[in-house]
C-alpha cells in the first residue's frame, strides 16, 4: 500500500497539498479507527489520514493534533460505523418517536438520536451517538453533521437495485464487519450488519441470510466489496461454498488530486463513493 505509514497512522496526500484548500471534511468513525478525508471546494479528495486508537482519550488527542482539523471554519460530516441503527419504512416514520424505533434494538442511555432519509425518504435510517462522543467532535468541528455509515452503503446499493438479479447478495466489508444486503425482484429484501472475525463467522452469517431469503447458494450471485483480510477469510476458501461469488471494484463518483488516490488501495467503499 502506498502512502506514509507510522505505527497507528497512515496518510495519503496530494503531491501539492495546501491545507488552506481544504473546505470540507468527512470523518469515518469506527470503534478503534478514525479516517479523516479532506476535500476541496469541489469535493475532490486532497488527502486522507487514518488513525487507530484504543480509547476515547487517545481519540481526543488525535482530534487535537491532526493537521486537517486545524482549520476551525471547515465543515464536516461524521459517519458513525456502529451497530446502533435501524431502518424504518418512510411512510411509517414519525420523527416524534425516533428514539422509540431505535430503542427496540439498542439501549439509549446518554445518547443523541439522529436520523436521515434514504432514497427520497422511502427508508429512514435512525441511529444514535453517545453525548460524550458527540461533544468531543463538536468541540473540534462546530459545523458538524451526523450520518451513519450505513447511509453511504445504501446510497451506493439502492440506485442499482433495478440491475440486480432475482437472487443477489451484496457484501460490504468494513473494519471487522460485513454489511449484507439481499435483493430479489429488484427490491432490497434484507439488510444487516454482522461482526466477523474468521471463516466460520462469515459462512455462518451468509448461510443464515441465504436460508432466510430462500436463496440457492449455488445459484445466487454474491458480490464482495472490501478487504477480506479485515474479516479473516479469503476468496479461495469462499469459492468452495459459493459458486457465483465475485470480488468487485465499486463504481466510483469520487475524484482525487494526484497523489491522494492511494486511499483506494484500502478497498474501503468510502474511497470510491461519496454521498
Amino acid at each position: 500500500m502506498t502512502g506514509l505509514a507510522k505505527n497507528n497512522y497512515i496518510e495519503f496526500e496530494s503531491d501539492k497539498l495546501d491545507l488552506d484548500n481544504i473546505s470540507s471534511l468527512s470523518l469515518l468513525l469506527f470503534p478503534h479507527k478514525l479516517t479523516i478525508i479532506g476535500k476541496d471546494q469541489n469535493g475532490a479528495i486532497l488527502g486522507v489520514h487514518i488513525h487507530r486508537f484504543q480509547d476515547q482519550e487517545i481519540l481526543k488527542e488525535i482530534l487535537k493534533k491532526d493537521s486537517f482539523l486545524a482549520k476551525n471554519q471547515v465543515s464536516g460530516f461524521l459517519y458513525l460505523y456502529s451497530d446502533q441503527f435501524t431502518l424504518v419504512p418512510g411512510m411509517l416514520f414519525d420523527p416524534n418517536y425516533k428514539g422509540t424505533y431505535l430503542n427496540f434494538s439498542s439501549p439509549l442511555e446518554e445518547q443523541v438520536v439522529f436520523y436521515e432519509g434514504i432514497q427520497n425518504n422511502s427508508i429512514v435510517l435512525v441511529s444514535a451517538i453517545s453525548k460524550d462522543l458527540m461533544e468531543t467532535f463538536a468541540e473540534t468541528i462546530p459545523d458538524l453533521s451526523l450520518k451513519h455509515g450505513v447511509s453511504l452503503i445504501l446510497d451506493y446499493l439502492l440506485p442499482q437495485k433495478n440491475d440486480m438479479l432475482n437472487q443477489e447478495l451484496l457484501v460490504i466489508v468494513e473494519e471487522g464487519h460485513i454489511y449484507l444486503a439481499g435483493f430479489a425482484g429488484h427490491e432490497m429484501k434484507l439488510f444487516n450488519r454482522f461482526d466477523v472475525s474468521g471463516d466460520q463467522d462469515f459462512l455462518k452469517y451468509t448461510f443464515s441470510v441465504l436460508h432466510q431469503l430462500a436463496f440457492d447458494r449455488m445459484y445466487c450471485k454474491i458480490s464482495l466489496i472490501g478487504d477480506l483480510d479485515e474479516v479473516g477469510t479469503d476468496k479461495e476458501l469462499l469459492h468452495k461454498y459459493f459458486k457465483n461469488l465475485e470480488i468487485v471494484t465499486p463504481k466510483s463518483n469520487q475524484n482525487y488530486h494526484p497523489g491522494a488516490e492511494g486511499f483506494k488501495e484500502t478497498l474501503s467503499l468510502a474511497a470510491f463513493w461519496s454521498n
